[in-house]
């Protein structure tokens, strides 16, 4: 089962940062981290309304 990277936004109340995606063990079967776009560095913030 894949994790969405928005969805660990979402979920914390912080923001997320991945410096290396590859090697952390939550996103290892998430397509766009392993597949052919190889994602690096991710960050994100969800929005607070």
């Amino acid at each position: 089962m894949s994790v969405s990277l928005c969805s660990l936004a979402v979920l914390r109340n912080n923001v997320t940062v991945f410096e290396n995606a590859a090697v952390k063990p939550c996103l290892l079967a998430n397509p766009v981290v392993i597949g052919k776009f190889d994602l690096g560095f991710y960050g994100v913030s969800a929005p607070r309304f």
